[in-house]
């Protein structure tokens, strides 16, 4: 006898998304489309718009955020282990939110290579802050029997949202200019970071 196959509907029948996981999808979702207008378009606005910008320089600006991130965040991440309750994981997100909304605030004064690289270093810092609790908050609050999908609804959200950012983001730069395109990204960040806010009352307390 073969068996019916379920409907795909039935996939999805009782499942239940918490406050926080919402709240983290969300706050990610706007962020990494506000990030995505300027991506594909960085390095370009790089070399027109800073005084003897190439593509060395580019590259030496990418490895300074990287650098910073991969140097800091690990200290952050043990901190954040050792500390108990999650106000401190929350308030150190919130702070790395807030150093890396500036970032394309600032870029707007750029004119010289050291300004970019010190720009991007400040860039490592805010994501440095901002990585490690977020997954830590998100691992702790995920549903059970939901952790595939939960996580993956998280990137499919995140994908489409950089994905369809980056298919605009030139034609919008093209358009409207390259200081446009900072302050949509600096607004998406700020409503990313304000976002947060919404699960602050959930975060588990020190005990």
């Amino acid at each position: 006898m073969v068996k019916k196959r379920k409907h795909i509907s039935t996939l999805f029948k009782g499942v239940t998304i918490n406050k926080v996981i919402k709240t983290l999808v969300y706050s990610d979702l706007i962020l990494f489309t506000g990030w995505g207008f300027i991506n594909p378009i960085l390095a370009i606005f790089f070399t027109d718009k800073v005084s003897g910008g190439d593509v060395t320089m580019v590259g030496i600006a990418m490895g300074m955020y990287f650098l910073v991130k991969s140097l800091v965040q690990i200290p952050v991440a043990r901190y954040i282990d050792l500390e108990k309750g999650e106000l401190d994981d929350f308030w150190i997100l919130i702070t790395g939110s807030i150093i890396s909304t500036s970032v394309p605030f600032i870029y707007l004064f750029v004119s010289e290579p050291w300004h970019v690289y010190a720009v991007q270093i400040l860039h490592g810092l805010g994501a440095a802050l901002s990585f490690p609790p977020w997954p830590a908050i998100f691992t702790r609050h995920i549903d059970e029997h939901e952790e595939g999908l939960e996580w993956s609804i998280y990137y499919s959200a995140t994908d489409l949202g950089t994905a369809v950012a980056g298919a605009i983001g030139g034609f919008i730069a093209a358009t409207y200019g390259y200081e446009f395109v900072m302050l949509a990204v600096g607004l998406f960040s700020i409503m990313s970071t304000f976002s947060l806010f919404h699960m602050k009352n959930d975060m588990r307390k020190r005990t």
